[in-house]
């Protein structure tokens, strides 16, 4: 019997929506947060965490969610497009671990967290475009 651990369609949209404001709000505590001081009044840790878990969230629902017409191609799309985003992500563990130390390390292991399912999810819909873009030329 196939298992099938795949959210169901509609959450993809939902992803989405809670992907691009969380993200948003985590480049800007990361990076601006000492130049603007928009936030000054609402708890910082409330708002990293804000940041952390929506993105997290986002991209969970968004990477995992199934498309319209799930096959056997699609699936296979997915396994490929999750392999090379390992790689990848390893290879920038690398890499920065040449190039970092202390507390610039440590930023970059936080964003490390977030490459992972980013880069499948880049790679995923690449890989869907390419597929959908052949489909309709084979028409």
């Amino acid at each position: 019997m196939k298992k099938d651990y795949l959210l169901p369609v509609g959450f993809k949209k939902i992803g989405w929506i809670v992907l691009l404001p969380s993200f948003l709000l985590g480049c800007y505590m990361l990076f601006l947060q000492e130049e603007l001081n928009w936030f000054s009044g609402v708890n910082e840790h409330l708002l990293n965490n804000a940041a952390l878990i929506g993105t997290a969230v986002g991209l969970l629902l968004t990477g995992l969610s199934r498309e319209r017409n799930e096959d056997e191609m699609i699936t296979s799309l997915r396994l490929n497009s999750l392999l090379i985003s390992v790689y990848v992500n390893y290879a920038l563990l690398i890499l920065l671990a040449l190039c970092f130390y202390d507390f610039e390390f440590l930023t970059c292991m936080f964003v490390l967290l977030y490459t992972l399912p980013a880069i499948y999810c880049l790679l995923f819909r690449l890989a869907m475009y390419r597929l959908d873009k052949t489909l309709r030329d084979e028409e």
